[in-house]
């Protein structure tokens, strides 16, 4: 389309520099975009419950899947939804408007402030405005807020919108208004004027609207107008049909027209490409940069992105500004761009290098076709790729390009859905693959719903865009063999400059008002930036010739500014005499055109000819030079060029872009190539299929049932033959290829195929006398006969039953007598095995032996086949009528019969064509897979044949890989289908030896396949191997088909009638990335290719279905492309070189054997048949049949997998592996692969600067900065022992830590490094001190500085499980913390299960662990567990707790498990949760100490979410835990985790029964579990001391109830537990004594709301200070605690005491421990029958209130210095128990009590009582507080036993 101004003499340079310009212009006009929408894979992110409810119904109206609602509006079936999912909590934190301009303003609404807004201005239109549902509006506004609220207060009324550009000139408006006859205009200041200019001749505009901050006359105030307006407005209902916008299109011929689309078309048309073309969810924020007149603006400023839930981003600039735009990505977290081809070229001409598009993920581009160079540059310099769209203002997205589709650069993508889009000629016929025609979309015979209404008061225009039954769109094209669409240009003379369709009569028309003008002719001129630009043919008057051409053509630019809109003016003028014209006298554009493009070719023809003669011309440059020219030739004439100028023809066979060139040079008829020479785009054979089928198309196009009736061999295989007979499939490709090794040959054409079935079925039925319905078993190798033998049995309706010839006797019986078959057929291999059990099979009538000999009692086959005539009728079979049964695996008993019909074996391949094996009629197919299976039934017979392909088959006696190989070298087989097994063996031979020359498609399926595997064969042959996955009851599910994104170890996408999810438990659809069984949709509607049921076992067909799916009994993750990933078998089944073993069987078989008295058969891995789990780490639960490996090292094993799976493309590298932000704004994001990379720089610095080594010791103590994690790896990578600390140690604590651990090194911050110095001198072992700091230190290596010069390669050391890995430093009871050491395997394997059952941890979750880095559980929660699971740990820098940091933190990033203390839920619910919007979080894991029930409760009330509890220690990782999908027993610990058996233990370690106390144990014999700690460092005796019998006491006490539930009761000892901190008395104690005001201190934990626990130490001071003011005295104890020992373990509660009790042995008595219940006591003497019972005071009196109901007591022994009447006196103290949560509880129940906790309290009769502290509801008050606890004592007593009622009462506020 080029023109180029001849007027001045050219160069040859000049010439080539614009027809290369004008090439590049037709290149772009080729590239565009789009993707077909797959049904699978739709949600991203972790919003399952906000994504799909919304728009998954409107998703299934794209897919004609369900019926267009009668009525639609999209404010309140849309927006309004997203809205309460807002409030509901169920949506991200994600606005829904997000607008900036460049002077700081920002505007952020939700969608419930949407909703508010444009409900107010909906009052507006109709109140102030008169408007009612169906007028008209004219708005022109620019990117202002307004824009957007009006817009959708149009649709809430009713009112037809209709937008304009802030460019339009007075003329235009005018224009506009009187064409729409629109009642209302709302503009802006700027147009105010223009308006009022022509005002006066609009006889139907009723209201002028301004949105303005000033007021004008004649004018409503918008802005005044929605202050005043109610908020209260009811949305009128709408029909989808009613109209709900007007758009003017550009003009070629005429003035601009009126398009009118429904509610529907753009409020539902747009549900499915916003997502999947534009990849939005709840999560994004979207920017799309169209101008609000553009229909564009609807696509991707207000629809596609609202139904999806994302936030729409606006960024009000004046013009497009690339550095302001640059700055903007930057700036903000724009996760999805969209803007015009223009804008890119001017983005990558700014350079991108100096930006950081932190957020940005997602690129899109439409409006006009985009340079592949433009999309290269992008690329490369940001990282992604740029997906095109195509679409008009008369449609949605026609085409684009989904992301994970291949992108072929310049193709627009393939069709988007509901569309049926086709390239059509002149009369309305499809065009084949590669020819140019019209791009067109099929109407008939329904229309879709989202195509436009009509052209208003135009029905000439309307009626002129439909030929036949397609839609004209006006735009040339082609079509490629894959779907994919590539524009040629405008069919009109549109012109599409930088996205804008600018029509040449409108420029025209304002030229000629200009009194120069004579006659104008307007074209496109390419432009190296806007794409094309308006260029101007003017013939001038004869008064003006004589000006200055260049004043006189800025003159006319600024007149056309002036007078239509600017951009429309002409950027290029040539002045010419005369204008070509038509006999009628109309200006011929198109002829103005060739005439000045011809010139100009011919020139550059001419210098390729001369090119082309130098010998050394490189092929690459002349391809270039040829790709120039031919690109601007297919804009021009049909000139056909000499084929003397592509001598060189064959080398451009390799180059698909020049293919493409020459292709459409063909189609044009500017050149003959020979066919030969295109092979890549013509493959005319594929439209054989489609003439077979196409009366199936209304079926697959779901416009019309399935067929009553279908007979693959009569509706399939006959019409092959029919077609071969009339020459239309090439005869010299039979249809049946069979071969063996001993030179035997058969070769069949469909005919002869036809022929030779027809004889079988004669003697399947007469001399067999089966008829149709019967079942027949056959067992045969590859022969000919068995293909023979599947046709007769299609053609008669026999059902055929296949089977392996490997079967046994056995198995032969039980198929035999399970299917009732009356016939079998095999071979003289099997026979005997048949005869054995024959007599046993009362069903069977016939044996049909294959042979070429006879034998007693069957009947010969080949005898048989001799006589038979070759006449036979097919027998009339509907699509539910079996047609083939197969045995499955059993895994729980006998294999089960799955039974297919017609429609889901025969009929299934007919509407699905070549998904999966993309075969044509030249084809010739090999599937290597036994006859048994039912991929032999799929890819040597149903298929192929389906396609027209040739079947290849070899009798392969057994797979040897050299057969194989040759096989593929000497046979023209083009397409090869193996298990994995096969591909492994085939792998390790030479394969450089053999030669595929017709090799172009390879596939494998029954198995995953190692992806090394496919690497291999790749590199070898050049092919990629092709995965699917199905099963025996479904064919295939999912397919990598032809031209789809390999992703290594993917199964692939859902295949065709297959809608596939990955559901849970409960059938609910898990978000991508999340593990669960693969399904497939079964409800409303049964797919077609799914097994009818098993027979005769109505309980396992009910079993498979799980709410509307059907579940596959396999486990796998879908990605966010759609992609699904295979995980395993849920039962037991064992996949060996693709077959299916079920256990069962072989255990059955073995128990037979006399030597077996028992048997487990399992899966192992093997390097060649497979059967290997894509799991990285083994779960525990499988360690005692797997053993523990012997090397195992967290960062190679596990991190490094991780980054492999990253690099795979298996898992999504947008979930980071660590999120990292501080509250100053500061952020970082590592993915795995960096998190590698950083952590090997990491373990250079401590392994070369440092001088560690393996087995050293490194004491950490840092904040929660990355460093921290960077420095955990990097000591794993090297093998050095890692001891955590937390930062609030002083240097007492240090110096203490140093010397016990004897540590070489230590790396801490600026905030320690004084403490660490002030020690160091007495540290002996220390030889490092290393600062992570911004400043340097004397004396100190600073971290950052070696880091940055550290290298990047580093191997990581091979440590063994065994070997120690981390140590913690425990709280001490009874002397200072012990060092527990743990190995590798401990936390490196042990806290699988904790990532998985307890975290609810996957790929895609966000996991925020809160502990202090110096806690063990630091490493639960925010290390070991999350990444073993592939989660991403999110880390916030706070130094301190602050509840409302916290809760801004969960709204605010998309956190989806939050791991926290109970003190930190108590915080947390105190605060108001209602403002707080958690869009993401789905799980709360809490641990440390026991969780309140009330708090449970009210965070459950609040946020919706259960609290699920977790019990460990330093010593164990998890013990107990409640994992999601188990009750939650509030209270309760939780059940045992693998592989801990857990059990509650008396003194003499028996395991006690449910309902007693004892102390929790786990047992560690015979076996001791690997993920227990190894010791404590230097105290065997401390060590040998948690030995008890064959258990490992934790030191808690607990019981166990009958559910296995474990329930907490205290601790043995006295640590307490304080916000999760475990603080051991005796360090405070000892502290305490170190102050000369203290004589004796006991420290014991106190009840706190907030805290659980806190510290209290009672005090008996020295009498120096005994008359020192108490408070001054405890805040002095208390500052001195936090200077000697860590800050946190200070005594918040101080109480000074005259004496502390003791014992008799003078032991300090501390008060405050938790001790039996009453309850507990009865129970035991009622239940052990005892005869004796001792105590002390404190509980006789309690003995003394249950002894009359214990007929066995005989003995009351107390321990006590005092008597005690009916007790004998012992001399011993016996602490008796009580625990508090059972009065806590009781009291709870009382109306009266919001909270309580229940301590001891001392006495001096009893020892001590239960004193009680209450929160009071606001309805009890204190005027009579004897009586209220009077009240409430009573309450307990019978709540409860009365000996546990609070003796001590104490009320609060």
């Amino acid at each position: 389309m080029g023109v180029f101004n001849f007027k001045r003499k050219q160069t040859l340079d000049t010439v080539s520099a614009e027809l290369k310009a004008a090439a590049k212009s037709l290149e772009r006009k080729h590239e565009n975009r789009t993707a077909v929408l797959n049904p699978v894979g739709l949600m991203s992110g972790h919003h399952k419950f906000s994504y799909r409810p919304i728009i998954a119904h409107y998703e299934a109206i794209n897919r004609c899947e369900k019926e267009l609602p009668e009525y639609f509006n999209f404010p309140s079936d849309i927006l309004d939804k997203w809205s309460q999912m807002e409030k509901d909590g169920r949506k991200p934190a994600n606005a829904a408007f997000w607008w900036i301009n460049d002077d700081g303003e920002e505007v952020k609404w939700s969608f419930e402030e949407l909703g508010f807004l444009s409900r107010k201005a909906a009052n507006v239109l109709i109140g102030p405005c008169g408007l009612k549902k169906g007028d008209r509006v004219l708005m022109i506004l620019p990117r202002i807020p307004e824009w957007w609220l009006l817009n959708v207060a149009c649709m809430r009324t009713g009112i037809v919108f209709i937008p304009g550009a802030s460019q339009l000139t007075a003329k235009d408006i005018f224009y506009r208004l009187k064409a729409s006859q629109a009642k209302c205009i709302i503009t802006s200041d700027m147009l105010g004027a223009a308006v009022d200019s022509i005002i006066s001749n609009c006889q139907f505009l009723k209201t002028k609207l301004i949105v303005s901050r000033a007021c004008r006359d004649g004018w409503l105030n918008f802005k005044e107008l929605l202050k005043v307006a109610s908020a209260d407005h009811n949305c009128v209902k709408t029909k989808s049909q009613d109209p709900m916008f007007i758009y003017f299109t550009s003009g070629s011929t005429g003035a601009p027209k009126m398009a009118e689309h429904s509610h529907s078309s753009y409020g539902i048309g747009f549900a499915a490409s916003g997502r999947c073309w534009m990849n939005l969810t709840p999560s994004d924020i979207f920017w799309n940069t169209s101008d609000t007149a553009w229909v564009k603006a609807a696509w991707g400023s207000v629809f596609a992105p609202w139904a999806n839930g994302s936030c729409v981003f606006i960024h009000n600039m004046p013009q497009f500004e690339p550095s302001t735009v640059a700055d903007t990505l930057s700036r903000y977290p724009i996760t999805t761009f969209c803007t015009a081809p223009t804008a890119y070229r001017m983005l990558v001409q700014h350079g991108l290098t100096s930006y950081k598009f932190k957020s940005l993920k997602h690129c899109v581009s439409g409006g006009e076709p985009l340079n592949p160079e433009v999309m290269e540059q992008w690329k490369t310099q940001t990282g992604l790729d740029i997906y095109e769209g195509y679409g008009q203002t008369e449609t949605v997205t026609i085409c684009a390009n989904k992301k994970g589709m291949k992108i072929k650069s310049g193709s627009m993508g393939q069709a988007s859905p509901p569309y049926d889009v086709q390239i059509v000629d002149e009369q309305g016929e499809v065009l084949p693959p590669g020819e140019e025609g019209d791009i067109a979309i099929r109407i008939k015979p329904t229309r879709p719903f989202c195509l436009f209404s009509q052209y208003l008061d135009n029905p000439e225009k309307t009626a002129s865009t439909v030929r036949g039954n397609y839609y004209i769109t006006g735009d040339r094209g082609i079509m490629d063999e894959e779907g994919y669409f590539w524009f040629v240009g405008r069919s009109d003379d549109i012109i599409n400059s930088s996205g804008y369709r600018i029509g040449p009569f409108e420029v025209e028309s304002a030229l000629i008002e200009h009194p120069a003008v004579s006659e104008s002719a307007v074209v496109s001129s390419p432009d190296p930036i806007r794409g094309e630009v308006v260029k101007a043919f003017i013939v001038l008057a004869p008064a003006f010739l004589s000006h200055d051409p260049e004043k006189l053509v800025h003159e006319l630019q600024e007149h056309v500014k002036k007078v239509t809109a600017p951009y429309k003016y002409p950027r290029k003028v040539e002045f010419v005499q005369e204008l070509p014209k038509t006999v009628a006298g109309k200006i011929q554009r198109k002829r103005q055109i060739k005439a000045k493009s011809n010139r100009t070719i011919s020139v550059d023809i001419d210098t390729l000819k001369a090119e082309k003669t130098k010998e050394d011309l490189p092929c690459a440059a002349l391809q270039c030079s040829l790709r120039a020219s031919l690109s601007s030739l297919l804009a021009i004439t049909k000139h056909r060029i000499p084929l003397i100028f592509f001598g060189e023809l064959k080398h451009f066979a390799k180059s698909s872009s020049a293919m493409k060139i020459l292709l459409k040079l063909r189609t044009h008829k500017a050149l003959w190539i020979p066919k030969s020479y295109c092979r890549p785009f013509h493959k005319d054979h594929k439209l054989l299929a489609s003439e077979i089928f196409s009366h199936y198309e209304p079926s697959k196009r779901h416009e019309q049932e399935a067929p009553e009736y279908f007979n693959f061999a009569s509706d399939v295989l006959d019409k092959w033959s029919q077609m071969e007979k009339d020459g239309k499939r090439p005869v010299s490709n039979p249809a049946f290829w069979w071969i063996n090794g001993r030179g035997g040959e058969e070769r069949w054409s469909f005919e002869e195929l036809g022929f030779r079935s027809r004889k079988v079925a004669n003697m399947l039925m007469e001399v067999c006398g089966l008829q149709k319905g019967d079942r027949l078993i056959v067992i045969l190798p590859r022969i000919p006969e068995w293909w023979l033998v599947n046709v007769a049995c299609i053609r008669t309706g026999i059902v055929l039953i296949p089977g392996t010839s490997q079967l046994t006797a056995r198995d032969i019986l039980y198929r035999l007598q399970a299917s009732k078959a009356k016939c079998i057929i095999t071979s003289d291999k099997v026979a005997p095995a048949v005869d054995s059990v024959a007599p046993e099979c009362q069903f069977l009538k016939t044996k049909l032996i294959v042979s070429e000999g006879s034998r007693n009692g069957w009947v010969n086959f080949n005898e048989l086949y001799k006589t038979q005539p070759a006449d036979h009728i097919c027998v009339k079979t509907k699509m539910q009528d079996p047609m083939m049964i197969f045995f499955t695996s059993g895994t729980t008993g006998s294999p089960k019969m799955t039974e297919h019909t017609q429609g889901s074996l025969g009929f299934r391949p007919v509407i699905s064509e070549r998904y999966w094996l993309d075969t044509t009629p030249s084809d010739l197919i090999w599937c290597t897979a036994d006859t048994g299976w039912i991929v032999a039934t799929l890819g040597s017979v149903l298929d192929p044949w389906a396609l027209g392909s040739c079947v290849f088959a070899h009798s392969l006696p057994q797979i040897e890989p050299t057969t194989i190989l040759n096989t593929i070298s000497r046979f023209p087989i083009t397409t090869f289908f193996g298990a994995p097994t096969l591909f492994r063996m085939l792998v390790q031979h030479d394969l450089s030896s053999y030669k595929f020359m017709s090799l172009t498609h390879c596939l494998s399926g029954g198995e995953p396949l190692n992806p090394e595997v496919m690497e291999q064969w790749k590199s070898k042959t050049g092919l990629n191997i092709h995965e699917i996955y199905g099963q025996t009851e479904t064919g295939v599910i999912c397919s990598v088909s032809k031209g789809m994104k390999i992703k290594a170890g993917s199964m692939g996408k859902a295949a065709p009638l297959f809608d596939v999810q990955i559901i849970d438990e409960n059938g609910l659809i898990m978000p991508p990335g999340q593990e669960g069984e693969i399904a497939i949709r079964i409800k409303p509607t049964r797919p077609l290719g799914l097994f009818s049921k098993y027979i005769d076992n109505p309980e396992k067909t009910a079993a498979t279905e799980r709410g509307s799916f059907y579940i596959t009994g396999d486990r796998g993750t879908m990605d966010k492309d759609g992609y699904f990933w295979f995980i395993g078998r849920k039962d037991d089944v064992i996949i060996s070189s693709g077959y299916r073993i079920g256990p069962f069987e072989v255990e059955s078989a073995l128990i037979e054997h006399p030597a077996v008295a028992e048997s487990a058969v399992v899966s192992s891995p093997d390097p060649l048949r497979g059967e290997k789990t894509f799991k990285i780490t083994k779960d525990p639960e499988l360690l005692d049949v797997y053993e523990v490996p012997e090397y195992f090292n967290f960062a190679h094993d596990v991190l490094d997998k991780w980054t492999q799976l990253e690099k795979d493309g298996r898992r999504s590298s947008f979930n980071p592996a660590l999120w990292w932000v501080s509250g100053k704004g500061d952020e970082v994001k590592w993915s795995f692969e960096e998190l590698g990379l950083l952590s090997r720089k990491t373990a250079n610095v401590l392994s070369a600067a440092c001088g560690l080594k393996k087995g050293d010791r490194l004491i950490v103590i840092l904040p929660r900065i990355p460093e921290w994690w960077l420095i955990t790896v990097g000591c794993i990578r090297t093998g050095i022992v890692f001891i955590p600390a937390t930062i609030q140690l002083r240097a007492n604590d240090i110096f203490y830590r140093l010397q016990s651990s004897e540590a070489k090194c230590i790396i801490t911050n600026d905030m320690l490094a004084p403490a660490v110095d002030s020690v160091v001198s007495k540290c002996q072992f220390l030889k490092t001190k290393v600062l992570v700091s911004e400043g340097n230190s004397d004396g100190w290596l600073n971290f950052n500085d070696l880091f940055r010069a550290a290298p990047e390669d580093h191997a990581p050391v091979k440590t063994k499980h065994h070997e120690p890995m981390i140590i913690y430093f425990t709280s001490g009871t009874t002397g200072y913390p012990k060092m527990v050491e743990h190995s590798y395997s401990s936390f490196g394997i042990g806290l699988t299960t904790v990532g998985r059952h307890w975290l609810c941890a996957s790929p895609s979750s966000v996991i925020w662990g809160l502990s202090d880095t110096g806690w063990a559980k630091c490493a639960y929660s925010a290390f070991f567990s999350p990444w073993i699971q592939g989660s991403c740990v999110f880390a916030h820098g706070m130094l301190q707790f602050e509840a409302k940091s916290i809760l801004n933190s969960l709204s605010r990033f998309p956190i989806t498990t939050l791991c926290g203390t109970p003190t930190l839920y108590r915080m947390l619910i105190q605060h108001d949760l209602a403002s707080y919007k958690f869009m993401s979080l789905e799980h709360c894991v809490s641990a440390g100490e026991p969780n309140n029930p009330e708090v449970m409760e009210q965070w459950k009330s609040k946020t919706g979410l259960d609290i699920y509890e977790g019990y460990g220690q330093t010593e164990t990782v998890l013990v107990c835990c409640s994992g999601r999908g188990v009750k939650i027993k509030p209270g309760a610990i939780g059940k045992p985790v693998p592989p801990y058996d857990v059990q509650i233990i008396d003194e003499n370690c028996n395991s006690l029964p449910p309902g007693e106390e004892g102390d929790i144990a786990l047992r560690i014999k015979p076996t001791r579990p690997f993920c227990l700690f190894s010791r404590y460092v230097g105290d065997p005796e401390k060590t040998a001391a948690t030995e008890r019998g064959d258990f490992y006491i934790t030191g808690d006490r607990g019981f166990k109830d009958e559910d296995g539930y474990i329930w907490f009761v205290g601790r043995a000892d006295d640590i307490i537990l304080s916000s999760g901190y475990r603080i051991g008395p005796f360090e405070v104690e000892h502290a305490l004594m170190e102050h000369p005001a203290v004589a004796e201190s006991a420290v014991v934990s106190s009840p706190d709301p907030i805290r659980g626990e806190v510290v209290k130490a009672f005090i008996v001071l020295s009498p120096n200070y005994t008359s020192h003011d108490p408070e001054k005295l405890t805040l002095e104890l208390q500052e001195h605690v936090k200077k000697v020992t860590a800050p946190y373990k200070y005594p918040r509660k101080v109480e000074f005491v005259e004496h502390l009790p003791k014992t008799v042995s003078g032991i300090i008595f501390i008060p405050g421990t938790i001790q039996l219940t009453a309850k507990d006591i009865f129970y035991r003497l009622q239940a052990s029958k005892a005869k004796c019972i001792i105590t002390n005071d404190v509980l006789a009196p309690t003995v003394d209130t249950i002894v009359s109901k214990c007929q066995f007591l005989k003995t009351k022994l107390i321990v006590s210095e005092n008597s005690r009447d009916g007790w004998l006196n012992f001399s011993e103290l016996f602490n008796y128990r009580i625990g508090p949560f059972e009065i806590e509880s009781a009291l709870i129940e009382h109306p009266a009590v919001v909270e309580s906790a229940v301590v001891s309290s001392p006495d001096p009769i009893r020892g001590e009582v239960v004193k009680a502290f209450v929160v009071l509801s606001s309805s009890f008050t204190l005027c009579n507080p004897e009586k209220l606890i009077q009240e409430l004592q009573d309450h307990v007593k019978k709540a409860t036993a009365p000996y546990k009622y609070p003796r001590k009462a104490s009320s609060k506020g």
